[in-house]
């Protein structure tokens, strides 16, 4: 007597390719030991009382820090939603987010290189360090809500 055939059972999430079950979703890939890791940074910069009238008053500084990020140094950020809301504005703390994705080893590597590019589009933006400070940095994996 032939073997009993039994319906073939999928589940959700699971792609079968001959007689090959190939799984279609899962847990977030991790990376291997050495390999950098994608990370959300934001970055608090104080503003020191910006000219409102001359400037724009806080939306024209995060405008003009938005208008010269370094994106040729944030690979991650391509897409138009993820720019567009890279700066924005406090008008009621006088300081600006601003919210990168960055590849990095380590949380520290992350907060200095998010840091770097906040202090190289600041100075390209004319806020001098008296008039704008980075304060406040916050890493976290861009995976992780």
């Amino acid at each position: 007597m032939p073997p009993a055939k039994f319906p073939e059972v999928r589940r959700a999430g699971e792609l079968h390719t001959g007689s090959v079950t190939v799984p279609t979703s899962g847990p977030t890939p991790t990376p291997a030991p050495g390999d950098p890791s994608l990370r959300r940074v934001h970055v608090v910069v104080e503003l020191q009382a910006p000219a409102d009238g001359a400037t724009g008053g806080v939306q024209g500084a995060a405008d003009a820090v938005a208008e010269k990020l370094p994106w040729n140094r944030l690979p991650a950020m391509v897409d138009s939603a993820s720019r567009e809301a890279a700066v924005v504005a406090a008008d009621d703390s006088r300081s600006l987010e601003v919210v990168l994705l960055l590849e990095a080893h380590t949380e520290d590597e992350a907060d200095a290189d998010a840091v770097s590019v906040v202090t190289e589009a600041l100075d390209a933006a004319g806020l001098s360090p008296d008039a704008a400070t980075p304060r406040q940095v916050v890493v976290r994996d861009a995976y992780l809500p």
